[in-house]
């Protein structure tokens, strides 16, 4: 209280550097602080006051190691930090009484543990037992990464990934777990390019819970079937996204052109639902609701095919009532009959797009509830990469269970869309409006770039990253960053190009652009671009255990601990009478300690 006293009897040397200010503190709040000076026992002393490196890293990263150095006077000193008995390095430090911090970087390639150890030295230091400090880090391996995708872009993470060291696997999208706990033995997850619609409810769940419960990491990664292109609009992916799923507002945007190819065989003329209406008249509908999302200006046509094919509606403008109202009379002479090409549809459409002029975003949506009846892998994949060339899309909408999944599924991913599987006919038309909202938005971003850090700074996902050695990209997808994200890097436009934010226990990045398929295709097998991918594996990873599981160190005093272990098989089951034997390693050298059961 104001007006108190406080007698302080002290040689002086402390131990820390709060004195002074506590003493400040106490003269503002009226209290006298008085001084008994003692000689000290000692002469000069240089001493190092902590050794500081985190308990558990990784093998492949760079261990931080802070060594804390004090003496009585301001004097240099030589500051020796050692790795297992090898030298890190031997510096020249100032001291003083103030004391100071110095830190250090040391890699380290493998999975063997690492004894740190600190030396101070200094001209009449006459305390030589308070010179040398040490600490342990327990190395583990890299994170391991399971990479869903079936594209290009997701063989070329896998490979870089594994170029820098790391245990990574493969998987395509329909073989993702669906039960989290079949996923506990990855440290991170990478989704390149998946569309929602690729995943089933319970998979999109567990990738949720596998960054929010698990508190593991996920690395999105964009490409035509990503994000907002990908539907991932009323997801848990979008909620995992540090990324909104819409694009920045843009001042003008070009014309996008769009046509449907319909199937009207016979069995389109099938009814469905409790309102009894066929799937034509559904297929109808989609046309309508995708006609009327698009602006004035954009481009529509719809393809309509059984055996053959033809224009319904040839390619239009969008923009007055007349156009509507002419696309709804030509659907109204829709009928059924025949069997399904879907060849000749492609053949028909396809070029068509390709051909349009000052159009940069050109689409087609497949809609069928059957099988080609003279399907030829070959020629769907001439079509599809002749299309790919001229920048034209697919995606595909399949209706029922009767239909070629399998094969819709692949044109899609040949035409850079997205498959869709309409398992009940009444979702049809919602699909083919959100398919004409994904392309109205046209978030594709293209022209040549490399990646640059936002005004506000480099993010320590990228820290020691040479962004200048990466090949430029070509393209990228524009979206916003949520609230609460952090924008690492950016496109020329301030898009971001990756973002970064924790999602429950777990953290999650958003790569905007691919991982390797077309935008970012000079990538592949690119050194800079594979270190690029392991620094953001590792950013968002979760941290190695600082021990083998189960093993719980509590300290009793100065120069005693307690070391319990709770010893359990593969399956957590105790295991009873279990040999274990503890190796501890001290400045006096190291020996082995039985542990003896005690439950």
């Amino acid at each position: 209280p104001a007006g108190g006293r406080v007698v302080v009897v002290s040689d002086g040397l402390a131990t820390d550097a709060d004195a002074v200010a506590a003493a400040a503190a106490a003269r503002a709040a009226g209290v006298t602080v008085d001084v008994v000076p003692l000689a000290p026992r000692h002469g000069r002393d240089i001493a190092v006051t902590g050794l500081d490196a985190p308990p558990a890293w990784r093998a492949g990263e760079v261990v931080p190691v802070t060594v804390g150095v004090r003496s009585t006077a301001p004097q240099s000193a030589t500051l020796t930090l050692l790795a297992n008995d090898r030298l890190v390095r031997r510096v020249t430090v100032p001291a003083s009484p103030a004391g100071g911090a110095f830190a250090f970087r040391h890699p380290v390639a493998d999975e063997r543990d690492v004894r740190f150890e600190a030396r101070v030295e200094a001209d009449g230091d006459d305390r030589p037992d308070n010179d040398v400090a040490f600490a342990a880090t327990h190395i583990a391996a890299p994170p391991r990464v399971l990479v869903v995708g079936d594209g290009p872009g997701a063989v070329a993470l896998l490979d870089g990934l594994r170029a820098q060291g790391f245990g990574a696997q493969v998987l395509a999208p329909e073989r993702l777990p669906s039960r989290l706990s079949a996923m506990e033995a990855w440290d991170t997850l990478a989704l390149v390019d998946v569309p929602a619609g690729g995943l089933g409810l319970d998979q999109l769940a567990a990738v949720e819970a596998f960054a929010a419960d698990l508190g593991r990491g996920v690395v999105l990664t964009g490409g035509p079937r990503s994000y907002l292109l990908g539907g991932w609009e009323g997801t848990p992916l979008a909620d995992l996204a540090p990324v909104r799923m819409d694009p920045p507002a843009r001042e003008e945007r070009d014309p996008v052109a769009l046509a449907l190819l319909v199937d009207q065989s016979a069995s389109m003329g099938s009814l469905e639902g409790h309102g009894r209406i066929s799937k034509l008249d559904l297929a109808r509908e989609a046309a309508l609701l995708a006609a009327d999302v698009l602006h004035p200006g954009d481009r529509i046509g719809v393809v309509a095919y059984d055996d053959t094919a033809r224009w319904l509606v040839p390619l239009t403008t969008v923009g007055t009532e007349h156009a509507l109202a002419d696309i709804e009379a030509r659907l109204g002479t829709l009928t059924t009959g025949g069997g399904t090409r879907l060849l000749g549809a492609l053949d028909l459409a396809l070029p068509a797009l390709a051909g349009l002029a000052g159009v940069p975003t050109r689409h087609a949506v497949l809609i069928t509830d059957g099988r080609d009846v003279n399907p030829d892998a070959d020629a769907y994949a001439a079509t599809l990469r002749a299309a790919h060339d001229a920048g034209v899309t697919l995606s595909t909408i399949a209706i029922g269970s009767d239909v070629d999944r399998a094969l819709l599924a692949r044109l899609a991913q040949l035409g850079r869309g997205r498959f869709h599987a309409a398992d009940d006919p009444g979702d049809l038309p919602q699909l083919a409006m959100a398919e004409s909202e994904i392309v109205r938005a046209r978030a594709e971003q293209s022209g040549s770039f490399t990646p640059s850090v936002p005004a506000s700074g480099p993010h320590p996902s990228i820290g020691g990253l040479d962004l200048a050695a990466l090949p430029a990209l070509s393209g990228y997808l524009a979206l916003r960053p949520r609230d609460g994200a952090a924008v690492a890097l950016e496109a020329p436009a301030g898009d971001p190009l990756l973002a970064v934010w924790n999602y429950g226990g777990g953290r999650v990045a958003a790569w905007t652009s691919d991982a390797g398929e077309e935008w970012a295709a000079a990538w592949t097998g690119d050194r800079a671009a594979a270190a690029f991918w392991a620094r953001i594996v590792r950013h968002v990873a979760r941290a190695p255990e600082a021990g083998p599981p189960g093993v719980e160190i509590a300290p009793l005093g100065p120069d005693r601990v307690r070391i319990d272990v709770d010893a359990r098989d593969g399956a957590g089951r105790p295991i009873d009478l279990a040999e274990v034997r503890l190796a501890i390693t001290t400045t006096a050298g190291a020996r082995a300690v039985a542990l003896p059961q005690t439950a």
